[in-house]
């Protein structure tokens, strides 16, 4: 059924050859792709999962979010949750915060929020240890000293 085209049939294999004692992730995510080209939600989610932690895949969060994306065009709810977590989690937000500093550009306005963004992770980072976890933040942004070219909009 699957070598036919059939979009489910397809989806298992996919879910076969990524569960399975002998599992085969190439495999895996070849079946996923079939099966997502013909719009199967649940393959889309799967694919999606995959390039966000990196199984079988080098991790890529655009792909991530555009399997996750067309999976919710579908209705799909698990993929908007999935979404949601992955656009609020601090691996994601410090993934964007070293594109634009490996970039060495950043508008003023990033910069009005980077302090604010940098606040709330060392909050998260102390309430994941319990609270153990001493950070100035505040005091480590201002002195750090950030390569940035400064553009102002206007």
């Amino acid at each position: 059924m699957a070598d036919i085209g059939n979009d489910e049939a397809q989806y298992k294999l996919g879910v076969y050859y990524q569960k399975a004692t002998t599992r085969n992730l190439d495999e895996a995510i070849k079946y996923y792709k079939l099966a997502s080209e013909q719009h199967n939600y649940k393959a889309q989610y799967n694919l999606g999962k995959m390039y966000e932690i990196g199984q079988g895949v080098d991790k890529d969060y655009d792909e991530a979010i555009k399997y996750y994306k067309l999976a919710i065009e579908q209705k799909y709810g698990y993929a908007q949750t999935a979404l949601k977590r992955l656009e609020t989690s601090p691996e994601y937000t410090t993934f964007l915060l070293r594109i634009q500093i490996n970039n060495n550009i950043m508008l003023k306005k990033d910069i009005d929020g980077l302090k604010d963004i940098v606040l709330e992770l060392s909050d998260m980072i102390k309430y994941a240890y319990g609270g153990q976890v001493s950070l100035d933040a505040e005091k480590r942004f201002e002195e750090s000293s950030l390569p940035l070219i400064i553009f102002d909009e206007t």
